[in-house]
């Protein structure tokens, strides 16, 4: 009986002994199970830690240069802020906007666009957020709030930095507050980023210290009764305060090992084993315990060492600023890439993940893109494409240098591609911006050249070609108040051939102070008039008096005064210029200028010269100087004394004009303003009334002096008495005019005193008559008797008409048997009483044809036309009318007088 119930007894005793080390087992196991949770919870927490303050310190960094840039820059402007910020926040997403406010009030915020309404927002007034920024002031240190909920949507948190810049006297070593800079973080991005709040993560997490409280804080992301689940718990350390992570595993802490069936299951089945077995079983159990334990260390090592490294690669690989992109060898599918990547496509890793180029790029691109990629894999080598133009979805069009690398595996087989691009854009623009800096220089050069050579019409054609401009205009400014315009020198440009300055284009002018009020301003401020031709307004267009899409004006100074302008007709640039178009037209402005300048100088001495050559060429019985621009008139003392001016006092153009006698002083004038645009010498005569009040007949010689763009600077004149000479020629015209034959006037004169009857009447509305005289059947007479006997009745005839007509008229031989009377100050009643009084004297002569035949008397008439002078007559008008009514006079029988007026 006992060696039964001692071996029973040790079978008993050896299966519980086995159940009760299975149960110590279990229990081990149990807390093996929770440690390597309570591990697995530290290490993800450790990594989102981690994750949370590397962008909280990155957006810290970011926060410190916009603090330097500030503290450089103190009075920056927007422009400078917003390229500034643009490069700041190039690859951080997560940031929604980033602020300055100097003096406390918001000022300066990138992205502006749907944050208009938070520009002037004063944070002294604001309530809910003043305690935060007064402790960042009072702290000097950045402060983190939030997260707070904002009008557009979503909750962020708020980074505040205290801005001191060193003060501006050597005296004073202490810093002035200047403002604030504010960056705001998208709570939900930044959670995302980092793994908190990621769906697939492998422990629940949640995240507590609003306001940077820490422990003390309310909820931030994730579930308040977390906190009460015996967590574990990380601080996130701020650069004022702290966050606290909680975190278990996803099933809490009361989930079963799976190795505890198997446990069970082997102690029960281990419990019928001996008792050496049992001992032998448990040794190696608890040896086998141990090197899990030291394994379980060994690994949580290892997880931390290659979570740093992994977290360090990840963010090398994120923030390098050449683009990355690795595909799969097999199918050319997209399976990384890096911020910069994404920046440039427009969509996140996650959508670009097992996608390929066909997907982001046109057809045309995508296949050359492949095509590439199987060169190199196929190859096994490099490939090196030094420029490669892509048009991106937000970028635009972007230039890259890129190059394609194989990624073999062991057995030298393509596994993956490496794309990395480098975007050579701005290099590019500024080798181009370089390039058009030294086509400016060298294009100025040769303007100065061209000015040097005393070309002006070489230099604009080298300014037009440089800027691409269809035409070239030069305007003059001209400040006479009657005139009020600028006189426009043209130099029009084609695609094909430059042509020269075109005199004609003188005669244009461009008015400026009636339609362009707004250029005469901004031209004399020496600033630019630039833009569309559409833009401009409609009185302006008017003015441009030009069919044109784009204009450029700029202003040329000479002497520091404002001479005119230079203007640029549709250049290839349109209205958008840089610096170097900008400072090319000032600078050739300014060089066209002091090439006038010098031209002025030159033209000074040039009529000083033309002056006393002229003096010694002409009789120095009077000479005078006419500065045409100024109007300032030189006389020589014996013009002076001619005018009865004393020595010292000035004669000017207008007095010596006023004494030149009325009926020459129309003619001299006309003269005097055909002649301005020559440059030759002319010479004219006039009447001049002397001191007392007697006329000299004078000869001005005159010669006016052009400067090189054809206009005139200036005139100079000598004056002659030509009395004697006068009296000769009069006499000799007056013969000229005189018909030998009936010594009346002849059909030049006529036609001369007509003119001059016709100009007095209109001027002085007189009564004005025209007869005109016809013998009748005269060809029959010199036929039957011969001319000897007709030029005798012509001579007669010119005898009774001298003697019958008033003094003031004017009795002419017209031509053959025709003759006229020119009437002034006849009306109609008159001319008809003088015309009846000619028609019966030569009616009563008589005449002896035959000198053989003494008895033989005939008698011969005449036949009279009368007209009227209208308002509306010219010379031929008003011959016409008095032919008219001779016409009829013979058609009605001849040997009668007949008024047009009476006809009519």
């Amino acid at each position: 009986m006992k060696k039964t119930i001692m071996p029973l007894a040790w079978g008993v005793s050896a299966a519980l002994a086995v159940i009760l080390i299975f149960s110590g087992f279990d229990l081990l196991e149990r807390n093996r199970f929770r440690e390597s949770l309570k591990t697995h919870t530290i290490d993800e927490l450790s990594r989102v830690r981690a994750r949370l303050e590397m962008e909280i310190n990155a957006n810290l960094y970011l926060t410190r240069g916009l603090i330097v840039f500030v503290s450089i820059n103190p009075g920056l402007e927007q422009e400078e802020f917003r390229r500034f910020s643009q490069e700041l926040l190039r690859h951080k997403n997560y940031i929604r906007n980033i602020g300055l406010a100097p003096g406390n009030i918001l000022s300066y915020l990138y992205p502006l666009k749907g944050n208009e309404k938070a520009i002037g927002l004063d944070y002294a007034a604001n309530k809910k957020q003043w305690p935060a920024v007064k402790m960042a002031i009072e702290s000097r240190k950045t402060v983190v709030a939030g997260p707070v909920r904002l009008v557009q949507g979503g909750e962020a948190f708020i980074c505040r930095t205290p801005i001191y810049v060193a003060s501006a006297s050597p005296d004073e070593n202490q810093d002035t507050y200047w403002g604030l800079a504010s960056i705001v973080v998208d709570k939900d991005r930044l959670f995302q980023a980092t793994g908190l709040t990621h769906p697939d993560a492998e422990i629940k997490m949640a995240i507590r210290g609003k306001d940077g409280l820490g422990a003390e804080g309310e909820i931030i992301e994730g579930d308040l009764s977390l906190f009460q689940q015996d967590p574990v718990l990380l601080d996130v350390n701020l650069p004022e305060g702290s966050w606290q992570l909680a975190g278990i595993p996803p099933n809490g802490w009361q989930a079963a090992s799976p190795y505890l069936i198997w446990l069970w299951s082997c102690g029960g089945a281990l419990s019928l084993l001996l008792g050496l077995g049992l001992f032998a079983w448990l040794k190696k159990q608890l040896e086998y315990q141990e090197r899990i334990e030291a394994s379980r260390t060994r690994a949580i090592e290892a997880r931390e060492i290659l979570a740093q490294k992994e977290s360090f690669l990840k963010a090398i690989f994120a923030n390098i600023p050449d683009i990355i992109f690795v595909k799969d060898a097999k199918d050319l599918s997209f399976i990384q890439c890096n911020r910069a990547a994404e920046e440039l496509l427009g969509v996140p890793n996650q959508e670009l993940i097992g996608k390929n180029e066909y997907h982001f790029r046109s057809k045309q691109e995508a296949e050359i893109a492949a095509k590439q990629d199987r060169f190199v894999l196929e190859g096994g080598e490099t490939l090196d494409i030094p420029l490669k133009a892509i048009r991106t979805k937000d970028r635009g069009g972007r230039k890259l240098h890129t190059k394609k690398i194989p990624i073999l595996d062991r057995e030298d087989a393509p596994k993956y591609l490496l794309e990395i691009s480098h975007d050579i854009t701005e290099r590019i623009k500024a080798e181009e911006q370089l390039a058009t800096h030294l086509h400016y220089e060298k294009a100025m050069l040769n303007c100065t050249i061209k000015l040097f050579e005393d070309n002006l019409t070489g230099a604009v054609e080298q300014l037009a070609s440089s800027l691409g401009a269809s035409r070239v205009l030069i305007y003059k400014n001209i400040d006479t108040p009657e005139v009020g315009l600028c006189a426009r020198l043209s130099h029009k440009v084609s695609t094909l051939e430059l042509s020269p300055f075109n005199d004609a284009d003188i005669l244009d002018q461009f008015c400026y102070d009636t339609s362009l009020p707004r250029w005469r301003e901004e031209l004399q401020q020496e600033r630019f008039i630039f833009g569309h031709a559409e833009d401009f307004p409609d009185e302006e267009k008017e003015a441009l008096e030009a069919d044109i899409s784009s204009l450029l004006a700029a202003p040329i100074f000479v002497e520091n005064q404002w001479w005119g302008f230079i203007r640029f007709d549709d250049t290839s640039f349109g209205i958008q210029y840089n610096s170097d178009i900008s400072n090319f037209i000032k600078i050739a402005s300014y060089a066209i200028g002091h090439y006038l300048y010098q031209k002025k100088i030159k033209r000074k001495l040039f009529e000083r010269d033309e002056r006393l050559s002229l003096i010694m060429e002409t009789t120095l019985e009077g000479v005078w100087d006419w500065d045409v621009s100024t109007n300032e008139f030189y006389a020589s003392a014996p013009l002076k004394k001619l005018c009865n001016i004393e020595k010292g006092d000035a004669l000017s153009i207008d007095e010596w004009m006023s004494r030149v006698h009325p009926d020459h002083i129309s003619e001299l004038m006309e003269t005097i303003d055909q002649n301005l645009k020559k440059s030759e010498l002319f010479t004219a005569d006039y009447l001049f009334q002397l001191p007392d009040e007697s006329y000299q007949w004078q000869n001005i010689k005159a010669k006016a002096l052009l400067d090189d763009d054809n206009t005139p600077f200036r005139m100079i004149a000598s004056i002659k008495d030509i009395s004697k000479e006068k009296k000769k020629e009069l006499f000799l015209r007056k013969q000229s005019l005189v018909d030998e034959l009936t010594q009346l006037y002849n059909r030049r004169y006529f036609d001369k005193r007509i003119k001059k009857e016709i100009a007095r009447f209109q001027q002085k509305e007189t009564p004005l008559s025209l007869l005109v005289i016809d013998i009748d059947h005269f060809k029959k007479f010199n036929d039957n008797y011969g001319h000897k006997q007709g030029d005798d009745v012509l001579a007669v005839l010119g005898r009774i008409i001298k003697e019958n007509i008033r003094e003031e008229d004017f009795g002419c031989r017209y031509g053959g048997e025709e003759f006229a009377v020119i009437m002034g100050n006849a009306d109609h009643a008159t001319a008809c009483r003088v015309a009846e009084r000619l028609r019966s004297c030569v009616e009563r002569e008589t005449f002896s044809p035959d000198p053989d035949q003494a008895h033989l008397i005939i008698n011969a008439t005449i036949s009279i036309g009368i007209s009227q002078c209208s308002s509306t007559d010219t010379a031929s008008s008003l011959f016409k009318g008095a032919d008219k009514a001779l016409y009829q006079a013979k058609q009605l029988g001849r040997n009668r007088v007949v008024s047009l007026a009476a006809t009519n």
